[in-house]
């Protein structure tokens, strides 16, 4: 049988977990699996129960992701390599108390207060992009003039870029992100966006400006080094636009195949909240946290772990672990609020959920009403995804809509 591009834990169907997946998951909660060449981890505890995924994931006494980053397979790559070239100032990298210590410093920026502040911005910033749409009209690419470039603005505006420098960043973070440019030119390219958080750490060491970048720097300049500040950076950038744009496509993508719940995004803010909490469910387009190394021997889902077992915890059956969820694989938005691991869960749980989600319930309301009638205009099965990344995603989004009148 020939090897898969990307290991069988991050394969969807087509925004559910891969058949392989799903025979796994049936097999129990904990499997011993191998996930091929494709992955930097072979042999593998692949953990899909949602309580199983929970208890790797909060406890970093038992399970370290700070000893998985440590280590590499006999001709394989570091799971750093795996996720890109993060490395120094890396949270998802860090057990406790060295997290512990640099997520104090970071979390102030992306509390619940702080990113309500944010919304009249985030409102103008996907407004802007929207009256751009409609004023080129259709048809579009959602991604390229919408599900990329709303999130790139928003958190080179949240660090610090300048305006003038917009363009050409959003460039060359997109071709660092969007597979399809070949690996090698997409590392070119990160590393150019990392070069350039660098310049603007050292430029607002001098001169700090009233953003992350110049807060970082100026109230905590003793604690934390530049190339600490740039790494939080990257790993802000990449997470940050990652999930937002692998949302907002996917997300519109579920809501124009199933016309029949958009009438939700037109309700009061707590029925809309519990809607996207739903799609964020429903989707969890993070395939899984940073591995973790079990320190001791343990038992974990009835099955025994030894000391030195990686585990992945695979979130996209974990959110659909019929333990916890009723029908999990039908996408309801007027779905009560329930409990899922699509942040993560534990020390690492996603510092931007409150920002992620705030964007979210912002955009799919501004889209459908801005762009009346909107609709693929390719068949949904023909759309392309991206599995390569650690977040799932549509590559394009090809859309019309009726014209303004």
């Amino acid at each position: 049988m020939a090897e898969l591009a990307v290991p069988f834990h991050k394969e969807r169907d087509p925004y559910g977990p891969g058949a392989e997946l799903r025979r796994v998951q049936k097999a129990g909660p904990v499997s011993r699996v191998d996930l091929g060449k494709a992955a930097t981890w072979k042999s593998v505890w692949l953990v899909t129960g949602y309580a199983e995924a929970r208890e790797v994931l909060g406890d970093f006494r038992r399970f370290s992701t700070q000893a998985a980053s440590n280590r590499s397979e006999p001709g394989g790559a570091s799971t750093v390599a795996e996720a890109g070239d993060l490395a120094v100032g890396n949270l998802l990298t860090l057990d406790p108390p060295e997290h512990t210590r640099m997520r104090k410093l970071v979390a102030p920026w992306f509390t619940t207060p702080r990113v309500r502040a944010m919304v009249p911005r985030i409102t103008e910033i996907v407004r802007q992009r929207l009256d751009d749409m409609a004023a080129s009209g259709p048809p579009a690419d959602l991604m390229r003039r919408f599900g990329w470039p709303v999130p790139v603005e928003l958190f080179a505006e949240v660090l610090g870029i300048p305006r003038d420098d917009w363009g050409q960043f959003g460039r060359q973070l997109m071709e660092s992100e969007v597979p399809g440019s070949g690996r090698d030119r997409q590392m070119r390219a990160g590393s150019r966006v990392s070069d350039y958080i660098t310049w603007q750490v050292s430029r607002q060491r001098k001169n700090p400006g009233d953003n992350f970048i110049g807060g970082l720097a100026s109230t905590y300049g003793d604690q934390l080094r530049d190339d600490e500040i740039t790494g939080i950076c990257m790993q802000l950038i990449r997470a940050g636009v990652g999930n937002i744009s692998g949302m907002l496509g996917l997300g519109v993508l579920v809501l124009l195949e199933n016309p029949d719940q958009l009438p939700v995004l037109d309700s009061d803010a707590e029925t809309v909240d519990r809607a996207v909490e739903e799609l964020v469910r429903y989707l969890s387009i993070a395939h899984a946290p940073s591995p973790r190394v079990a320190l001791d021997d343990t038992t974990l889902g009835g099955q025994p772990i030894k000391a030195g077992d990686v585990l992945i915890c695979s979130l996209p059956a974990a959110n659909r672990d019929t333990a916890v969820v009723p029908d999990p694989d039908r996408v309801d938005l007027a779905r009560p609020p329930g409990p899922h691991v699509a942040f993560g869960y534990g020390p690492h749980h996603c510092l931007g959920a409150v920002l992620t989600k705030t964007v979210l319930r912002i955009a799919y309301g501004e889209l459908f009403r801005r762009l009346p009638g909107l609709e693929l205009t390719v068949a949904a099965s023909d759309v392309q995804f991206r599995t390569e990344g650690p977040t799932y995603g549509v590559k394009t989004l090809p859309i019309t809509w009726c014209r303004d009148k």
